[in-house]
């Protein structure tokens, strides 16, 4: 993160700001407008900048996986391709699940965004096609001590939103019934605070009312 003030010419990472830009009456609404390295020019959240949030427009992710998929012999494998959906869940704001990573502050650790061999390196092979990505720590970041390869059942027992919920006489974890309904763990959350039962909160669609 910076430190001191920020002001027009501060670089971070791909982005440098050029101008002041219309903001909001709060320091977490002030924005400035940022170009970035490739041309593109957009209006930027100050805490986004400061916190390693935005980096880029998003050329800085394509560019960083394609430039890793020609350096080593792996861009086809299950390894690459969970390392690859980790930077667009915390670096693509327009990924489905920016919200429930990037969205809150988890991030990818700086080799790791550039180097998928240092991230193979830590982490291995993946041990079995159950097995999936996950943080030792659910509020850390994806970086050296905080990731291991773990079963579902292993996931369910290290959630921010550890709810076992039961339907049609299947019981899962929330984050499980997302995985298998498609709907997304904040909205299945959402419903429950907001008095659906489990079970619509599970199988309704999204954009459907109970």
């Amino acid at each position: 993160m910076t430190k001191g003030p920020t002001k027009v010419g501060d670089s971070f990472g791909r982005w440098t700001i050029i101008s002041k830009a219309e903001t909001g009456p709060t320091t977490s609404q002030k924005k400035w407008r940022c170009r970035c390295a490739c041309g593109v020019i957009r209006d930027i959240h100050q805490y986004r900048l400061r916190s390693g949030n935005s980096r880029s427009c998003g050329c800085l992710f394509r560019s960083l996986v394609a430039d890793r998929s020609r350096t080593h012999n792996m861009s086809r494998t299950q390894e690459y391709r969970i390392w690859a959906h980790m930077l667009q869940r915390c670096l693509n704001q327009k990924s489905a699940h920016f919200s429930d990573y990037g969205g809150r502050g988890i991030t990818v650790c700086e080799e790791w965004r550039t180097n998928f061999v240092a991230f193979f390196s830590h982490i291995g092979k993946r041990p079995s096609p159950r097995h999936s990505l996950d943080r030792i720590d659910n509020n850390g970041h994806y970086e050296p001590g905080n990731v291991k390869w773990s079963t579902q059942k292993e996931q369910c027992q290290n959630l921010r939103r550890n709810r076992i919920i039961t339907h049609n006489g299947t019981t899962a974890c929330l984050t499980e019934w997302s995985r298998i309904t498609g709907i997304r763990p904040t909205t299945i959350s959402g419903r429950i605070n907001g008095g659906w039962s489990e079970g619509d909160a599970v199988s309704i669609p999204t954009g459907a009312r109970a």
